[in-house]
């Protein structure tokens, strides 16, 4: 079995997995706890989802920057309860980063074709905007519960 060779913009494409996982670290580590030291800087990220800031119901992502920053100092319970993507991002962030930069490097396609296929299918694409619909459930009823 061939091995597909990925085009130089290709490779350029899985730099940017590795830089957005750093990225999300160096905002989880660094920069939020900076930003919440500061009063004045805090109150500019109080409320940046626009459907919580508007209609008071949180959407399925929100919580998800704090969720990040839990996780990333190991308060797994914690950034579970207020949103699972935190935990997820966290867990599977580093080896995704590590397949998308294995894949920059050698200039060799690891999978990435038949992770599109699979992705661009149909029954997957119901499966996943099923999985939102969940997550979102969870966070409407710890709203309406914890008022988190």
């Amino acid at each position: 079995m061939k091995v597909a060779r990925l085009s130089g913009t290709a490779r350029i494409l899985c730099l940017l997995g590795p830089m957005l996982v750093a990225a999300m670290f160096v905002v989880a580590l660094v920069i939020e706890p900076a930003v919440r030291a500061r009063p004045r800087l805090s109150r500019l990220f109080a409320r940046p989802c626009v459907l919580k800031a508007t209609t008071d119901v949180p959407c399925p992502f929100c919580g998800g920057t704090r969720s990040v920053v839990l996780a990333s100092r190991g308060e797994w319970l914690p950034a579970l309860l207020l949103n699972p993507l935190g935990v997820l991002l966290i867990a599977g962030g580093p080896l995704v980063a590590l397949w998308l930069g294995l894949c920059a490097a050698t200039g060799l396609d690891l999978g990435l074709l038949a992770l599109n296929r699979f992705l661009s299918q149909r029954a997957v694409v119901r499966w996943l905007l099923a999985a939102i619909s969940l997550l979102w459930l969870w966070k409407i009823v710890a709203w309406l519960a914890w008022d988190v």
